[in-house]
C-alpha cells in the first residue's frame, strides 16, 4: 500500500512579511494513488501540520540567532 509515489517533495517560499520579516510557506506536494490515495491526502494536513508547525518553529529560532 503507497498512497503516495516516491515523487513527492516539500517545496518552500518565501515571501515579503510584515514589519520588513520574511513570510515562509512550506508545501509538501505529490501525486495520490485512486481511491485510497486520495482519501489518503484529505488528511495530510492533520497529519503534517504539526511537524511543519514545529519545522517552521525551529527555522525561526535559527534565522533568529
Amino acid at each position: 500500500f503507497a498512497p503516495m509515489k516516491g515523487d513527492a517533495k516539500a517545496i518552500y517560499f518565501l515571501e515579503p512579511g510584515e514589519n520588513g520579516g520574511t513570510k515562509v510557506r512550506w508545501v509538501y506536494e505529490g501525486e495520490a494513488s485512486y481511491p485510497s490515495g486520495r482519501y489518503m491526502a484529505l488528511m495530510m494536513d492533520s497529519m503534517l501540520g504539526p511537524a511543519f508547525e514545529l519545522g517552521l518553529k525551529d527555522l525561526k529560532a535559527i534565522l533568529e540567532n
